[in-house]
């Protein structure tokens, strides 16, 4: 069996900011991603399409999100590809169960097919049930999404698998991490290696860049997703995973997301005007940048500079011909003992909060939201504390106490 893996799709997103229709073009972007997959897929004859969550952006969508993806995958199922799926943190059921559930409308309608996992709570503890849904011999399953469950999740539907005969296709919103992230999505390779004898194929998602596992003769793989989910995204190649059954033979087929371009400068100057014309403006005559594309800076301001980025960033979106840019600014600033020579110079917490959030993808959905939440939450420590380092020890901590309720 030819299965071209794909995950992330987040249908229906509308990035806020940028400049004029940005907001519109990227909601197009994500379709046009999504167009191109199933394309691919058809023209290669492959013989299914796989989408390990995430489909959609949202459990709550316009009639017009919901026509486009139907448009996309009658083009499939015109076309003999079966399109097999399961739900990520963004598109899983709710409280209403498939009342609230459109991957389960999508099935109703004959478009996709979608394994299932649930979970019932007894004296006893948990009780777990998956059915599948094949192709021909092939058997798909999924562990479904449960948050700080999903590790058990794992385990059980191993377990369960290991009594029924194969050949057997794993799909779970799931990926790798060796890091203690505060994402229930990232689970460590230990949860993923039991079915490395149990499965012909594992597909994974949720994490934006590629991986597989293990390095050689890989069984699971992470695409990452074809369009870039927020500007805080590092770039990377994007693609989608090619993968046959019978001999174990892989590819990446890659995709063009809107191109982004990751630049860095170094600048001893506050003064916008002198950044700007000495600093910013040459470096971009060496890039080929095109009307809406996207760019991420990072500034390494040397010691007690503050360089307005916010300003940096309008001037790069309105003047420039960008549609969207992030600026980070950092502060090394090392000297000649090799000492911090920013040391006792206080950093405006706004800042250092700006780059945490800008910095880290778990908080690329909602940037501006979450900088707002963090900047209210430090009005309130600096009654206690004066420092901007001790502030973001405090935030570190409430985002950890608050890991998968919030």
């Amino acid at each position: 069996m030819i299965i071209l893996h794909c995950a992330d799709l987040h249908l229906g997103r509308r990035p806020q900011g940028g400049r004029g229709t940005w907001s519109a073009n990227r909601y197009d972007d994500y379709f046009k991603a999504f167009s191109g997959i199933a394309s691919f897929a058809v023209q290669r004859g492959v013989d299914c399409l796989t989408i390990a969550g995430d489909i959609f952006d949202s459990n709550s969508m316009l009639p017009a999100t919901l026509a486009r993806t139907e448009s996309i995958l009658e083009q499939l199922k015109e076309n003999g590809i079966p399109v097999v799926v399961t739900w990520g943190n963004h598109d899983r059921p709710g409280y209403g169960g498939d009342s609230e559930f459109w991957l389960a409308y999508l099935v109703e309608k004959g478009l996709v097919l979608m394994p299932r996992a649930e979970r019932s709570t007894t004296t006893s503890g948990p009780v777990w049930n998956f059915s599948a849904c094949r192709l021909g011999e092939v058997s798909f399953w999924t562990p479904g999404w449960w948050m700080s469950q999903n590790e058990a999740a794992l385990a059980a539907l191993a377990g369960y698998l290991a009594t029924v005969p194969g050949p057997h296709v794993v799909l779970a919103h799931i990926a790798i991490s060796g890091r203690d992230l505060i994402d229930q999505g990232a689970v460590a390779a230990e949860h993923i290696l039991p079915f490395k004898e149990l499965v012909v194929f594992m597909g994974g998602g949720h994490f934006h860049s590629f991986s597989h596992y293990p390095r050689e003769a890989p069984f699971f793989f992470v695409p990452g997703s074809p369009e870039y989910f927020d500007i805080a995204e590092r770039a990377s190649e994007k693609a989608v995973v090619l993968f046959n059954t019978e001999n174990g033979e892989w590819e990446r087929v890659p995709v063009k997301p809107r191109p982004k371009h990751e630049l860095s400068l170094d600048t001893d100057t506050a003064d916008f005007e002198t950044f700007l014309h000495t600093r910013l403006q040459p470096l971009l005559a060496e890039i080929r940048a095109e009307e809406g594309d996207m760019i991420r800076l990072e500034v390494r301001c040397a010691a007690g500079i503050w360089l307005d980025a916010g300003r940096c960033e309008s001037w790069l979106e309105e003047t420039g011909c960008f549609g969207k840019a992030s600026v980070i600014l950092r502060h090394s600033g090392v000297d000649g003992s090799g000492e911090d020579s920013a040391a006792g110079q206080e950093r405006p917490v706004e800042e250092i909060i700006r780059e945490f959030v800008m910095t880290r993808e778990i908080f690329s959905d909602y940037p501006d939201e979450t900088m707002r939440l963090l900047n209210g939450l430090a009005t309130g420590l600096r009654e206690t504390t004066r420092s901007g380092d001790a502030i973001m020890e405090r935030i570190e901590e409430f985002c950890t106490a608050t890991k998968g309720k919030t």
